[in-house]
């Protein structure tokens, strides 16, 4: 998945990631909200990941 692209080629699928999970209401968590906007450290990209495996 896109989080094993390098940080400088993640930014656009960041956007749509962010925007694919808000039309499913999986954020309901801030912290991770913040973590993949702010910071996109590893443990919450897994985090992210699992939701989108719940999605699919």
């Amino acid at each position: 998945m896109f989080f094993h692209l390098p940080p400088e080629e993640r930014g656009e699928y960041e956007v749509l990631l962010i925007l694919l999970l808000d039309q499913f209401f999986v954020f309901t968590s801030p912290v991770v909200l913040y973590c993949l906007v702010l910071d996109c450290n590893h443990l919450c990209l897994l985090i992210l990941e699992y939701y989108l495996l719940q999605l699919s």
